[in-house]
């Protein structure tokens, strides 16, 4: 069946409730099944409508959410699968791990070799070796792609992970009803007793007066264990707000400190610049998968063309020569020239591929130039002739913005 009429009717499906959404599921798989044969995430057979837990494996939700974005986001990722190179199931296997890097960065190469297999033949790891994806017109090699991922820093990972397995725990022990929880780790040598803080937080809410008579809407209490100190607020809401999906316990903890992301990105491109892979003289490209929710726009601007510094007296602006492209003592012809550009690809799921968004940054030093027409970008800096020998690098059509 045509992969259109297999999307028209999930969306008939994701608009389906009750039985009728039951129904549209069968149609959904039925249909796949006709459409793929043996699918990579096929339909699970058990409901699941609830969210994953918070330190759950990312795979699960395709691997087994049955709500009407994961049947969306299954049906795209066995249609890019299907379509994919990989003919020891080596790649499948990374999309279906259950360590979280290897998962998301697969998804990254998926996407990205859907995009530019509208563009060019496109093979992966040629020969057992990089980069990711080799890129052919006529018979030309006519580029290289490599593919890398950026997460958030590992200390800040680790806090928010201690926070979800305390947040996991009882949002499986604790029904949602009047009471929203929220906390935050005072001391935490130890993981607390599962049980014994479903009982306190349990009777805790018990004990709050009825905030339809008292007027107060959150209280805050504090609970203590050997090697264990956490801050609650409970905040009313309405009774059975979320249904028996609901979560009770709210998000994760607030993360202070210094951002140091477009430092990060700039040491791990400096790790794909060097001479470990062979180019056959073509242009070569990065494309950064951005999972870290701290690198902003400025961060990865930072990382390539240097950190913005100002000059005391005048107050002019300008980057210092620290950035993975531009010009430093004993480089007058610029950094890594091999590296024609580096893509940025971020805010992307599967269930809605149309709003990834994709920027181009280039390199004003390029030995080579990356051919445009091989993959289209929503943004990007590049060199703007201005007549006389004059040029520079700017935006196009325009910086976006920075919520991205």
């Amino acid at each position: 069946m045509p992969h259109d009429k297999v999307k028209t009717a999930a969306r008939q499906r994701m608009a389906a409730t009750g039985e009728a959404y039951t129904e549209a599921r069968r149609m959904v798989i039925a249909e796949q099944g006709a459409q793929t044969g043996s699918p990579l995430f096929p339909e699970p057979d058990v409901t699941r409508d609830g969210p994953l837990g918070w330190v759950e494996p990312s795979v699960s939700f395709l691997l087994e959410s049955t709500r009407p974005v994961a049947v969306a986001g299954r049906m795209n990722v066995n249609a890019w699968y299907s379509r994919f190179p990989d003919r020891e199931g080596k790649f499948g296997a990374r999309l279906k791990s259950h360590r979280g890097a290897d998962h998301e960065v697969a998804l990254d190469e998926l996407l990205l070799h859907e995009r530019l297999a509208q563009k060019a033949k496109v093979s992966y790891e040629e020969n057992g070796a990089g980069p990711d994806f080799r890129l052919y017109s006529d018979g030309r090699h006519v580029g290289a792609v490599e593919v890398m991922s950026l997460f958030m820093e590992q200390g800040w990972s680790e806090v928010q992970a201690r926070h979800g397995r305390i947040a996991d725990e009882l949002n499986r022990r604790l029904a949602l009803d009047r009471w929203f929880i929220y906390f935050d780790v005072v001391q935490l040598d130890r993981d607390p007793s599962a049980k014994a803080l479903t009982e306190w937080a349990s009777e805790t809410m018990e004990e709050l007066p009825d905030p339809s008579k008292s007027g107060i809407r959150e209280h805050h209490r504090t609970y203590t264990a050997k090697g264990v100190r956490l801050s609650f607020t409970f905040a009313a809401c309405k009774p059975d707000p979320g249904g028996p999906r609901g979560r009770i316990v709210g998000p994760g903890p607030v993360i202070g400190g210094f951002v140091k992301s477009g430092d990060r990105l700039r040491t791990a491109l400096q790790k794909k610049a060097g001479n470990r892979y062979d180019l056959r003289d073509s242009p070569f490209a990065i494309c950064v998968g951005a999972h870290d929710p701290f690198c902003s726009l400025d961060q990865v601007e930072a990382a390539l063309y240097g950190n913005v510094q100002y000059e005391v007296a005048t107050m002019s602006r300008s980057r210092a020569q620290n950035g993975f492209f531009g010009r430093r003592p004993g480089e007058p012809e610029g950094r890594n020239t091999r590296i024609s550009c580096v893509f940025v690809l971020s805010n992307w799921h599967p269930w809605e591929p149309e709003k990834a968004r994709l920027i181009r940054l280039d390199n004003p030093f390029a030995a080579r130039r990356f051919p445009e027409e091989l993959l289209a970008v929503d943004a990007q800096v590049a060199r703007v002739d201005h007549g006389d020998g004059r040029f520079s690098f700017e935006w196009l059509p325009a910086r976006p913005t920075d919520t991205w």
